[in-house]
């Protein structure tokens, strides 16, 4: 018998925590697939958000985060929704939603939001472009919460200290961020006019979106990669009438007169995908459209990434860059995040798309202590080095992306 060196005892040790690793994400596997009874007219069995990692089987079948306890509800119970197709996720070289699903989640565990990524949009079938199954995730969810708020997965979210119950319910809900911004003259007395009646379920506003770039087009100015609606039957309608638009397969061609450019099958091909079938709906249905706010430019997403700066707005949005551009920006953006005193170690613990934090959440706090220089935990609180500066030799912290 030979007395191992150290190095040989080194690589043991990691391959030890690796295999515990491995049958800790195994056994949470195993136990995400636990249920709940439902409780009640569309509302589930209450249950709180275990403490410490956030891998434990959700409180409620339709959401990964479900924080509503039976003596800890709030007034608003919110939901975030957001999703994309598997390629979009994974840590490659064109994932991006890995980081931007991070970012949401983090906004939700800060808030006491439910939420929900769905990581495999294109399961739910070939039949329709991939983009309109988020009308079926926000059908599948509405009647669980009473805001649902749904962020496409090429945002980056960049306000964390934003509560979205206080953002639609509050902060959006005048005549001022409701009316006026579609800047066409078609809709311009009607979108948004009942603001006067609030978010009174059978009167006032029940959906927000924001104006998009292109007043002078004939379809209208209003951009679905941010939406919220108020749970209740006006909203059952409206998605269950957008979801019906998009039965015709070449539904799209009417506002897309340049679609023979693109071949099946592309990335783009059936564009304007489930905004379409918003703009139709709310085309047809007046008053569904003077109870829809449309926000400006610029506040709840950047429309395009150009637009976006600090403290503007809530989301940077990447439409049109390549998904390879898109991962780099998200990572950036989380990057900023990670900067903050005493955020690098809980993010990694706490989001499950991070390779990182799937297989190396126990020692994250060490981790960030030797990449960040003093930022390994709440307890931390060092000053940090500007982005890029690097410590012991490693990158930090654009190493995630």
């Amino acid at each position: 018998w030979r007395r191992p060196s150290w190095g040989q005892a080194v690589a043991a040790a990691f391959a030890v925590a690796f295999c515990v690793g491995q049958v800790a994400l195994v056994r949470a596997a195993v136990r995400s697939g636990a249920t709940v009874p439902a409780v009640g007219p569309g509302r589930p069995a209450l249950g709180g958000v275990p403490s410490g990692l956030e891998f434990a089987a959700p409180a409620h079948p339709r959401w990964e985060l479900w924080p509503f306890g039976a003596s800890s509800s709030p007034q608003v119970r919110v939901g975030i929704v957001t999703g994309g197709t598997s390629d979009l996720f994974g840590g490659g070289n064109a994932s991006y939603a890995d980081a931007t699903s991070c970012l949401l989640r983090l906004l939700a565990l800060r808030h006491g939001h439910a939420f929900y990524v769905e990581r495999a949009l294109q399961r739910f079938g070939g039949d329709r472009p991939v983009a309109w199954q988020k009308v079926r995730l926000l059908a599948e969810r509405l009647a669980d919460v009473d805001l649902i708020v749904w962020i496409d997965a090429d945002i980056a979210w960049t306000a964390a200290d934003v509560s979205l119950a206080e953002l639609f319910l509050q902060r959006l809900l005048t005549r001022e961020a409701c009316t006026g911004h579609l800047g066409q003259a078609r809709w311009a007395d009607v979108a948004g006019a009942a603001v006067e009646h609030g978010a009174d379920e059978d009167r006032g506003i029940f959906f927000w979106a924001s104006a998009d770039v292109r007043p002078g087009q004939s379809n209208m100015n209003l951009n679905s990669a941010v939406i919220a609606l108020r749970s209740g039957e006006t909203s059952r309608r409206f998605l269950a009438q957008v979801w019906e638009e998009g039965e015709d397969m070449f539904s799209f061609t009417r506002y897309n007169k340049g679609w023979r450019k693109q071949p099946f099958g592309h990335h783009y091909w059936g564009w304007p995908f489930e905004q379409g079938g918003v703009w139709t709906v709310l085309t047809k249905n007046e008053d569904m459209l003077r109870r829809t706010c449309v926000v400006p430019v610029g506040v709840l997403h950047s429309v395009q990434y150009h637009r976006w700066k600090p403290d503007g707005p809530l989301g940077a949005h990447m439409p049109g860059m390549s998904s390879e551009d898109r991962r780099r920006a998200a990572c950036r953006h989380l990057s900023d995040f990670l900067a903050r005193p005493g955020t690098c170690a809980e993010t990694l613990q706490r989001c499950p798309d991070l390779f990182v934090g799937r297989l190396l959440a126990s020692y994250a706090e060490g981790l960030c202590e030797h990449c960040l220089a003093g930022d390994g935990g709440p307890e931390s609180r060092g000053g940090g080095r500007e982005l890029g500066a690097t410590a012991g030799g490693m990158q930090r912290p654009s190493a995630i992306s």
